[in-house]
């Protein structure tokens, strides 16, 4: 390394090579810097990627227990403020159901933000770069457009630009601009189909409005079919109603330079991070909690017009602000929170802020079968919402194909989660390795669905590049089977991918080693990626697989 010491290096912090000077050698702050699509231009180039600080797991541990403590001091603070901004007199729990999804990812990213570029600071101290213009500078709307930006290029570049200003380095700026790209999810459908969606969709937000003044409890997003939501109406005596509002987005409203000057109050300890955080949050907060919490009070009361007994919801108590703001008006008034599980890592993962989040604010948690007692929600176990009704597919022979549901992960960390810096590299590498084991007529026969974003992973020609003959599906193709892992009883092919050293480096409870054990506990020899491709070509469809948890057979569909 010693070579690369005294040599006036160039920092890039992201894939805007706009941002970059390729005639010095090149420090790339991560691997997100490094675009597939573009390989052919940055391999030749005189570069090094830096490291993550967060790759040790001891470290990965200390920053989350750091974290986590952070945004506990911090919300009660911010709650103190914002009822002063909005005169209102509402409690900490209220601002943690409506605020809290927001700071504790936002705590998070800044954090590991930090660090990475204090690392490359402390390493290189004399590099140069190119930052963003302030006057480009953007204020997410919401929580859902804080995510999407903090996932891409450009509002990177301008979180890298502001902690390195307070870190007092001077350096030249450039002009981008910054621009949303929201999360559609669209199905091609005939126009027939469009028009009975949209009157059953008018006819149920009609009867909707009427019903839920009168029903004690009102149910959402329970990933339920809307049939079985009618028979649930029907059968509890017309007590449960579902509410399938979608989500209204906050309108464009003017920056209150006052009001966010408050946020400087903020009274948090005397280090380098925390003074960061005092200086960067005020022009960072989403305009939903400032500018437009009086847009999103008056919306809450328009769309929820009653005070139900009992609010059951999945992950809507993310990104529905709305609904955020009426649920936890709602708690202040005496109703009860039942939260329901939404993703497959909550109880097995030993680092998931989401699961801490909804076993604080709600009252009762139904699980997929396990337990907690060290927590404030009541947790219930249960059959998963999305497994209901669900029929066993069974094995016919006469069906052809093999589906391989993958998935992808932002280029930039987002939140701290069980996988320690999503490594789309190391995930793309296993799902290789079993591809490559397969014969040439199972290549044939293999569809890979991608995931419904890419992130700028370009996981699509990777995929192309490796195996022309492989058939590439995007999200808008009818599942085989159904959402990734929903229904997918073959997805045990999957798990065993990683071995035990894996389920350490991801942080499993012992809940985790327990269902690893399941899988692998007849056939060790299963357990790598290639052990399982070549596997799997010399099992035919509907062959049993021959490790069940408890006897039962798995099999190949």
């Amino acid at each position: 390394m010693s070579k690369y010491l005294h040599k006036p290096y160039f920092l890039a912090t992201t894939a805007i090579e706009k941002f970059w000077d390729t005639s010095k050698p090149i420090l790339f702050l991560s691997d997100g810097c490094l675009r597939y699509s573009r390989k052919k231009f940055w391999e030749q180039l005189n570069y090094k990627v830096l490291s993550c600080p967060l790759q040790d797991r001891q470290k990965f541990n200390e920053a989350y227990s750091y974290v986590s403590g952070l945004y506990e001091r911090t919300l009660p603070n911010l709650a103190e403020i914002l009822n002063s901004i909005h005169k209102t007199e509402h409690g900490e729990r209220f601002w943690r159901i409506v605020l809290g999804p927001w700071l504790l990812h936002y705590v998070g990213i800044l954090y590991e933000r930090y660090i990475s570029l204090k690392s490359a600071v402390n390493q290189y101290s004399d590099f140069e770069m190119i930052g963003l213009s302030e006057q480009n500078f953007v204020i997410p709307k919401d929580v859902l457009d804080f995510i999407s930006l903090s996932c891409d290029d450009p509002y990177n570049l301008q979180f890298y630009t502001r902690i390195l200003t307070f870190l007092g380095k001077d350096f030249e700026t450039d002009n981008l601009n910054i621009v949303t790209r929201p999360v559609v999810i669209s199905v091609k459908r005939s126009l027939a189909k469009n028009v009975v969606k949209y009157i059953l969709k008018y006819v149920f937000d009609a009867v909707s409005r009427l019903a839920q003044r009168f029903v004690p409890i009102v149910i959402k997003n329970t990933h339920m079919s809307l049939g079985d939501e009618l028979q649930l109406f029907l059968k509890t005596g017309c007590r449960i109603w579902s509410n399938r509002s979608g989500m209204t987005e906050l309108p464009s409203l003017p920056i209150n330079e006052q009001d966010r000057l408050k946020f400087r109050e903020l009274k948090l300890e005397d280090n380098e991070f925390e003074r960061l955080l005092i200086e960067m949050l005020p022009m960072d907060i989403p305009k939903s909690y400032v500018e437009g919490f009086e847009f999103i009070c008056d919306r809450a009361a328009k769309l929820y017009r009653c005070r139900p007994k009992a609010i059951f919801a999945t992950n809507t108590w993310y990104f529905d602000e709305i609904f955020k703001l009426w649920a936890a008006t709602c708690n202040e008034n005496g109703t009860n929170l039942c939260g329901i599980q939404y993703g497959v890592d909550y109880g097995i993962a030993a680092c998931l802020p989401l699961e801490d989040h909804e076993l604080t604010i709600t009252d009762t948690y139904y699980s997929w079968g396990w337990k907690k007692s060290d927590c404030i929600a009541k947790v219930v176990p249960m059959p998963a919402t999305r497994l209901i009704k669900r029929k066993s597919i069974g094995a016919d022979n006469r069906k052809d194909g093999i589906l391989m549901a993958t998935n992808c992960f932002p280029r930039y960390f987002y939140r701290f989660q069980d996988f320690l810096s999503y490594d789309n590299k190391q995930y793309f590498d296993w799902q290789q390795r079993f591809v490559a084991t397969l014969c040439s007529e199972n290549r044939i026969r293999l569809r890979v669905r991608l995931y419904i974003l890419d992130y700028g992973c370009d996981c699509a020609q990777k995929w192309k590049d490796s195996y022309p003959e492989l058939t590439i599906e995007n999200w808008e193709v009818t599942f085989l089977i159904g959402f990734v892992f929903w229904g997918l009883r073959v997805v045990f092919i999957f798990i065993i991918l990683c071995d035990k050293d894996v389920c350490v480096h991801l942080g499993f409870t012992e809940i985790g080693f327990v269902l690893h054990k399941i899988v692998c506990r007849r056939g060790e020899t299963h357990r790598q990626g290639a052990v399982a491709g070549r596997f799997l070509g010399v099992t035919a469809v509907g062959e049993d697989l021959g490790f069940g948890s408890h006897g039962e057979v798995l099999r190949i569909y």
